[in-house]
């Protein structure tokens, strides 16, 4: 039985469109979170 090759789909344009506010506010997230945690180990 032949291996199938199953080579990843890129993202089309509107699916990216969709991905990337996601991601940054992820990052927005996990910065603010660092901030706090910053704080609070400092005081």
């Amino acid at each position: 039985m032949p291996v199938l090759v199953v080579e990843p789909m890129p993202l089309e344009l509107r699916e990216l469109r969709a991905v990337v506010p996601l991601l940054a506010q992820e990052a927005s997230y996990f910065a603010a979170s660092a901030r706090m945690a910053s704080l609070r180990w400092s005081s």
